[in-house]
């Protein structure tokens, strides 16, 4: 059984945009580097509404928790039952399923094919604004 999320993409989705346009901007060589800018934006833009428009769900495979504080959870698939472990810790921005991404298509899967069980934190929604003490 798959559990379908609604599409959330990098996180924070304006931080990677403008990082991506000014660096694709100062490569420009018929614009200047604003002008270019502005165009690579709209153009992001365009590309995100696309992606949240699109009717093709993410994959995620069904997990179960094995440990959970606040809102972050450890994570692993009921199926991976080796006893040697590994724990994966995605950062902030991607969240857990960049490792599980399509069924065949899959780190932590591959990991489990190869004897270690993939533990993976799920770090969740914060339910507050944190700060890197946090």
């Amino acid at each position: 059984m798959q559990h379908f999320h609604k599409r959330n993409g990098p996180r924070p989705l304006w931080l990677h945009l403008n990082a991506g346009a000014a660096m694709m901007a100062i490569a420009s060589t018929d614009k200047n580097m604003f002008v270019a800018s502005q165009d690579i934006l709209i153009q992001a833009l365009d590309g995100v509404k696309a992606y949240h428009d699109s009717s093709i769900q993410p994959y995620k495979r069904t997990m179960k928790i094995i440990a959970e504080q606040n809102n972050s959870k450890i994570i692993t698939c009921e199926n991976w039952t080796h006893t040697q472990y590994v724990l994966i810790i995605p950062s902030l921005i991607n969240g857990w399923g960049i490792f599980d991404i399509e069924e065949n298509f899959s780190f932590a899967a591959y990991l489990n094919d190869h004897g270690l069980t993939p533990l993976i934190i799920d770090w969740a929604e914060p339910e507050k604004d944190i700060t890197f003490d946090d």
